[in-house]
């Protein structure tokens, strides 16, 4: 049996997982740095959560897949924010309109510029619409919530783990991905 431990934002890819990969044990977490340190302890096989993990929170020889691309919000520390709040503050980004308009109707004030490195002259004091495949160890997070949890748009389903076969991981990436190639 391999044990997939999951933080509450990605319930429904866990149980498409469960659903779609034969002998997966599912263990519900409180949180993404809760499901890494168990990956840590050596208590799971596979820890699946909604962000990027920082180095920090990760063992030499910890793999990971990033199952969807997705966009978030760097910001100078981890901070929470009512999503409807989005509309009233500024946010920067490098991103093309195209990348960012599944999200662009969160934000009032979303001004582009030429760079990631021209958005982070505001040092993080403005939060910066991001890539996840770019988010930084040095960024915290601004996290747009709802009274019913993380606001599913700034997160992206991604899988650690130290030694997973490789039919285990295709199964895996079908489940989650398989509908939106």
């Amino acid at each position: 049996m391999t044990t997939l431990a999951y933080c509450p934002t990605m319930e429904p890819f866990a149980q498409k997982i469960a659903a779609a990969v034969p002998n997966i044990q599912l263990m519900p977490m409180g949180g993404a740095a809760q499901v890494l340190s168990t990956l840590r302890g050596n208590r799971v096989d596979i820890a699946l959560i909604g962000r990027v993990g920082y180095t920090r929170e990760l063992d030499d020889g910890t793999n990971f897949l990033r199952l969807q691309e997705g966009l978030t919000l760097a910001y100078r520390q981890k901070a929470f924010l009512p999503e409807e709040k989005l509309k009233g503050i500024e946010v920067v980004t490098y991103l093309p309109p195209e990348k960012t308009a599944a999200v662009a109707h969160y934000f009032g004030h979303l001004t582009r510029l030429d760079s990631l490195e021209a958005c982070l002259a505001y040092n993080l004091e403005v939060p910066v619409l991001v890539d996840w495949q770019d988010f930084r160890d040095d960024f915290g997070l601004l996290i747009p919530s709802t009274p019913f949890g993380k606001t599913p748009a700034f997160r992206a389903p991604v899988i650690y783990y130290k030694k997973l076969d490789d039919d285990t991981l295709a199964q895996i990436q079908q489940a989650v991905i398989g509908d939106h190639r």
